[in-house]
């Protein structure tokens, strides 16, 4: 993400003389200026197709002639780091990549462009370090061969450089815009001027002093981030700065570890899911699914609340993203709960909720993620994420139920006969996608990268040519906006890859193993801790940050301490989702304020009881195991460890 999504207005959160800015979540679409925005954006969009083919190569040959074409997954791979490189650049001209802004948010507009012109003046130099050494890698590695392909190595990493170079290009053509701005004014010259030299001296300072070179890491970090340096670019950062403390590790190194860390058929799953998600929230299906949730359970009190739930839970088992959950749901729900005369507070608030435990609902990118970076069966984790989300469910239904009664909400009447015939004949396609995509992945016919390309293309058939409401015209954004996404969400994979390596090679997570057996408390206290870091600071981090920077330390003491690391990784997922969502800095909430046109100050009060019920489900989650592993014991035959 939670992992996650337009760039939208965050909803007043600030003082009056302070203008609102935008919360940055994904890439909006932007009109190509010239014949450069217009390569890269092409070219993001032709390397989504070619990953689609890629895997689609795959797969037929796998299925139709029972033997896989080899050098498919290869080129599948190496796409997706072309895909980081190259939609990263188009991330860039969309001011898209993954940032923290709670404190930028803080700020007047050109007291904030300030700090964005003095951040931005770190990570030209920073590319081009990145753009030198990247090509020092090509060079090395263009004596190599790939095994499948035959291809240079060089194909590898032959774009950074590139890439690096026109990131550059774009941030000087942002920088010009924003020294416009700043140079009205002296103070925030001075601003701009003090936000490089803090910036600098938090990642150069404690190597100038020779701390410890974890203080390098966590310092850096935390202030380059605060201040609003894009997540990816923030861990990059710092670890090369560590790379340059120890003066015995190679800063190709650097380079080398982030293509490394995307480099996984596994993750092949997230660009897939991504897309399949955009075709299907443009293919109107979001909104057969709400018709049919409606039939069911609109006619009790209180019953286009619990229609949101049902829908989410639904939705969010085609989608794969948060962002785009409470996206689509906001779109749909909120408008047709204040017409029926529900306050708006409290609609954007539900909508919320829902959207934070729909993370659970597979298929879930975050879990692929986690799968992937704790070496964790990713079916076992869907198939484990169901019992949590009927429990965090069950908890927010309750807390509607409650509401209505007490605040009289209106009752629905009842669905005809006639009109429960047709939602449900308009759901049935719908419907069928989770039943396609659970079916092959847990009886083990297709992958979950493999059930990803399913996702796509039945998106595709029931957009284009089925429901007709997917036109051509829209695909090519559709695929450079999934290709940014996905760009954002590598980036900060590749990059805390090798901040992980980092904190591995400092053995950081024997440090702190050794803190909590100290310390006492046992699995109980840890448990507590766990749910501290994750929703607390992955509220500030937003997403994935958070799991790839805390989860390669926790997971191996859980073990320890003799957690089952499946749900113990639900656990996480949990955390996650309801941090998506926590006041006042969820990304979350923002987005599902903005579309619902909801002043945030005003929902905080309104969305605390939701909020309690996600946190009493997730207690009660992460401390009776038997919620997650009932389910994976019964289907899979799964044995606690």
């Amino acid at each position: 993400m939670s992992q996650d999504e337009s760039t939208i207005a965050a909803p007043s959160a600030v003082a009056d003389d302070a203008p609102e800015l935008p919360v940055h979540v994904h890439g909006g679409a932007a009109v190509p200026k010239n014949w450069l925005d217009r390569a890269v954006m092409y070219a993001t969009a032709l390397i989504m197709l070619a990953i689609v083919l890629a895997v689609g190569i795959q797969v037929g040959s796998r299925y139709l002639m029972n033997s896989p074409i080899p050098w498919t997954e290869e080129i599948a791979r190496l796409l997706m780091v072309w895909i980081m490189l190259i939609g990263g650049v188009v991330a860039i001209h969309r001011d898209a990549h993954t940032r923290i802004t709670a404190a930028i948010r803080l700020l007047p507009v050109r007291t904030g462009t300030a700090v964005d012109l003095g951040i931005n003046i770190v990570v030209f130099v920073f590319f081009g370090i990145l753009a030198y050494q990247s090509w020092l890698v090509t060079v090395l590695s263009s004596h190599e061969i790939l095994p499948a392909s035959e291809l240079s190595g060089a194909f590898v990493s032959a774009p950074m450089m590139p890439c690096m170079i026109l990131m550059m290009l774009y941030i000087l053509r942002e920088m010009r815009t924003q020294a416009q701005t700043v140079a009205a004014s002296k103070r925030a010259m001075a601003i701009a001027a003090a936000t490089t030299v803090v910036a600098l001296a938090s990642v150069l300072l404690p190597l100038v002093l020779g701390v410890t070179p974890v203080a390098i890491l966590v310092i850096g970090f935390l202030v380059t981030a605060t201040l609003g340096m894009p997540v990816g670019f923030s861990l990059a950062l710092v670890s090369l700065v560590y790379l340059i403390s120890t003066g015995r590790i190679p800063l190709t190194i650097l380079p080398i570890k982030m293509m490394g860390g995307v480099d996984s058929f596994t993750l092949l799953a997230i660009p897939l899911f991504i897309l399949g998600g955009a075709l299907m929230e443009t293919a109107g299906i979001s909104q057969r699914i709400v018709n049919f949730s409606k039939v069911l359970v609109g006619h009790f009190r209180g019953g286009l609340p619990m229609v949101t739930i049902v829908a989410e839970m639904i939705f969010s088992g085609i989608s794969g993203s948060t962002a785009a959950d409470v996206s689509a749901m906001s779109s749909l729900m909120v408008p047709s709960m204040k017409r029926a005369g529900y306050p708006g507070e409290d609609a954007v608030s539900i909508v919320s909720a829902a959207s934070a435990l729909g993370m659970l609902v597979p298929p879930c990118l975050t879990m692929v993620v986690l799968g992937s970076l704790a070496n964790l069966s990713i079916v076992t984790l869907f198939i484990a994420g169901f019992g949590p989300a009927f429990v965090l469910a069950v908890a927010v239904a309750a807390v509607v139920f409650m509401r209505a009664r007490r605040l009289g909400w209106p009752l629905e009447r009842r669905a005809t006969l006639a009109e429960f015939m047709r939602a449900t004949k308009g759901a049935v396609i719908p419907l069928g996608l989770p039943v396609i995509i659970f079916g092959g992945i847990f009886t083990g016919i297709v992958t979950v990268t493999e059930a990803a390309l399913v996702a796509v293309v039945y998106a595709l058939i029931v957009g284009l040519f089925i429901y007709r409401e997917l036109e051509w015209k829209h695909l090519t954004e559709i695929f450079v906006s999934s290709g940014v996404i996905t760009a954002m969400t590598l980036w900060v994979l590749g990059a805390a890859s090798v901040f992980a390596w980092i904190m591995a090679r400092e053995e950081v997570p024997q440090i702190i193993g050794a803190l909590f057996a100290v310390g006492g408390g046992g699995p109980v206290v840890f448990m507590f801790a766990t749910i501290a870091i994750f929703v607390v600071i992955g509220a500030l981090l937003e997403g994935l940050p958070v799991l790839l920077i805390f989860g390669p330390i926790l997971i191996p003491i859980a073990i320890r301490l003799g957690i089952d690391p499946i749900h113990y990784g639900t656990v996480i997922v949990t955390c996650m989702g309801i941090a998506f969502f926590l006041p006042p800095v969820g990304v979350g909430l923002y987005i599902a304020c903005g579309i619902g046109k909801v002043d945030i100050n005003r929902l905080m009060p309104v969305y605390m009881p939701y909020l309690a019920a996600l946190l009493v489900g997730l207690i009660l989650v992460a401390f009776v195991p038997e919620f997650t592993l009932a389910i994976p014991r019964w289907v899979l035959g799964y044995v606690a460890k």
